[in-house]
């Protein structure tokens, strides 16, 4: 497969050679145990605190907000700035190196897992863009470390798409999928920077017009984040049709990326994922699609207390998808990092499209 790498394909070898490092700790033999204990000692107390979105509240155990009220950190500020495209593409935080499928058929950022396919050769594993829906019917990005047979282009699409459909995968909750919970995928093949996606049990939907907008452009781009991804051919149990449910939306012939003006969060935290755990330095990607690149980003406790607040200058402003770095020192603790912006086009000097990532410093 060639054509330009995609920031989806650059930053998925990031992690994968994140994960290759890990692999090598040594674990000790009382590591489960100790982390059993741990857990069960965090679940001793609990108090909560009512999350910025109003979308529930947030539940945190006693002893690490103590901890985390306490906790000391230093913030400083840096950019980075992606490759220019043409089309605007989803910011994937620091450039590396593009996956590409070598002559003899290996894939670099997948590796081996001790699980053997069912061909008798091995089960790859990689970290793969998934796209999910969030607020406003608006499409949100995760990394997710799956197996993805082969590792080739059309392997990993099968993957990420069948991670996709069940949007209780997302890490993070506030995040679904808008797919029918029939739908599964029956086969993948790419040719030609086009995948063509075989679906079954996903003709039947709720009539949601804006919802089913959303739910296939959730799939055209994670099917696409692959390097060359141009667009993608859906099938549905092997057959072609001209729309898709009672929102009659067009599905026939290649299906193409909407904007990411049009169907784009206005904010995303891509690092730290939700559920993450670090160490002591913490670099915070974020990105956006603002007027003139400016957000803003706090630092909350475990007891949600805010910490810090920052203005943040995005590297490019609307309709483009600007990127920003933010590094952290934190001491042990639980965190949540918050990204927004305030409207100019309103009076109310409210925080909007706020997107936000619990995550634990060891």
């Amino acid at each position: 497969m060639t054509g330009r790498p995609t920031n989806d394909d650059m930053a998925s070898v990031l992690r994968d050679a994140l994960e290759d490092a890990a692999s090598n700790v040594t674990i000790s033999p009382d590591a489960l145990g100790d982390i059993r204990r741990r857990i069960a000692a965090r679940r001793t107390r609990w108090l909560s605190f009512p999350a910025l979105r109003g979308r529930g509240a947030t539940m945190i155990s006693l002893s690490t907000a103590v901890a985390a009220s306490v906790a000391a950190f230093a913030i400083g500020v840096g950019s980075c700035s992606p490759a220019p495209h043409t089309t605007p593409k989803p910011a994937a935080g620091p450039t590396v190196p593009a996956i590409t499928s070598g002559p003899t058929g290996s894939t670099t950022g997948a590796t081996p897992s001790p699980t053997s396919s069912g061909g008798g050769g091995q089960t790859l594993t990689a970290s793969v863009p998934i796209y999910y829906i969030g607020a406003n019917d608006k499409l949100y990005r995760e990394f997710h470390s799956i197996p993805v047979g082969n590792g080739l282009p059309a392997a990993r699409v099968k993957a990420a798409i069948a991670q996709m459909l069940d949007g209780r995968t997302a890490l993070d909750k506030d995040y679904s999928s808008q797919w029918p919970a029939s739908a599964s995928v029956r086969s993948v093949s790419v040719t030609g920077g086009v995948a063509t996606v075989d679906l079954h049990g996903a003709t039947v939907n709720g009539f949601d017009p804006a919802g089913n907008r959303a739910a296939l452009q959730q799939l055209i781009w994670t099917a696409t984040a692959f390097s060359g991804g141009t667009g993608v051919k859906l099938l549905f149990d092997g057959q072609p049709r001209a729309t898709l449910w009672a929102s009659r939306l067009p599905v026939a012939g290649v299906l193409h990326r909407a904007p990411a003006v049009d169907v784009l969060a206005p904010i995303w935290v891509i690092d730290p994922q939700q559920g993450a755990v670090s160490g002591r330095s913490v670099t915070v990607h974020l990105a956006g699609i603002v007027f003139e690149g400016s957000i803003q980003m706090r630092v909350r406790s475990a007891i949600g207390a805010v910490l810090q607040t920052k203005t943040v200058q995005l590297s490019v402003g609307a309709p483009a998808q600007g990127t920003a770095t933010v590094n952290l020192t934190l001491a042990p603790g639980v965190y949540t990092i918050e990204a927004y912006f305030f409207s100019m086009a309103t009076s109310c000097d409210c925080p909007m499209g706020i997107d936000q990532h619990k995550f634990t410093v060891r």
